[in-house]
């Protein structure tokens, strides 16, 4: 069973290599192509932070102004990643926003390492987190 932090950690990191290659292509098809993996990866990460992480942590009165904030963040990169949706299916370019995008999701992604994770280490057993972990395997492979 994988530690639900551990899990997160490697959706951040399987996104920051995500960023780097799009951030290396010049094609735009190729380009395309990573920016439609980057946005199903942010939907599973949002999917299961705010369908089972945050449910079993908001009720900690020490991390619930982050969940807030975090509630937040996905929104604003909800709203990037529609932006740049756009802007793909009419085929033009998308760097500049592929860009803010990126500082947006790694800047917060780790924060969230430095920040959150050990906050939640100290609020749930390693038990618990492995159960977490278990419920995200569960919830993207079904």
């Amino acid at each position: 069973m994988v530690d639900a932090l551990d899990f997160l950690k490697d959706i951040h990191n399987k996104l920051k290599r995500l960023f780097d290659r799009a951030e290396r292509t010049h094609r735009f098809s190729v380009k395309k192509a990573i920016f439609k993996q980057i946005k199903r990866d942010l939907a599973v990460h949002a999917r299961i932070e705010e369908g089972i992480l945050f449910p079993a942590i908001e009720s900690h009165e020490q991390v619930k102004h982050i969940v807030i904030e975090s509630y937040k963040r996905h929104k604003h990169v909800d709203l990037l990643l529609r932006g740049i949706d756009g802007l793909v299916s009419e085929n033009k370019p998308v760097d500049p926003e592929l860009t803010i995008l990126r500082e947006t999701v790694c800047q917060a992604n780790e924060q969230e390492e430095k920040t959150i994770f050990p906050q939640i280490r100290e609020l749930l057993a390693d038990q618990n987190r492995k159960d977490i972990g278990r419920q995200f395997e569960i919830a993207i492979d079904g």
